[in-house]
C-alpha cells in the first residue's frame, strides 16, 4: 500500500467551511505507517505506529506554524488522524 495517495475532508472549529487534503502514504511496514498530508500549500509529515494501543499517531514535521487556540489546533490534528484512519480502513476492507 506504499506510495498510494487519497483524499479527506475536514472541519476547523468556528469555521463552516469544509477543507480537503491529499493523504500520500510513503512508506508501510508492519510497525509503522508513513504519511503526508497536503492541503493549501502546507504539509504534514506524521508516522502511525501500529504496535501501540495508545498515542498510535506522531508529527514529524510541519511546513507551518499553528497559531492560536491550542486545544482548537490539537482537535484539528486528532480530527485529521482519524479521517485518515477510517480511510485506511476502508482501503483494507
Amino acid at each position: 500500500m506504499s506510495n498510494m495517495s487519497f483524499e479527506i475532508r475536514f472541519k476547523r472549529d468556528f469555521d463552516r467551511n469544509n477543507y480537503r487534503a491529499t493523504v500520500e502514504i510513503t512508506d508501510r511496514s508492519e510497525k509503522i505507517i508513513r504519511v503526508i498530508v497536503k492541503a493549501g500549500g502546507k504539509e504534514i509529515q506524521m508516522e502511525k505506529w501500529l504496535f501501540r494501543k495508545t498515542n498510535q499517531w506522531k508529527i514529524k514535521r510541519m511546513s507551518f506554524e499553528m497559531k492560536g487556540n491550542t486545544k482548537a489546533n490539537a482537535r484539528l490534528i486528532m480530527d485529521i488522524q482519524n479521517e485518515i484512519d477510517f480511510q485506511l480502513k476502508k482501503l483494507e476492507s
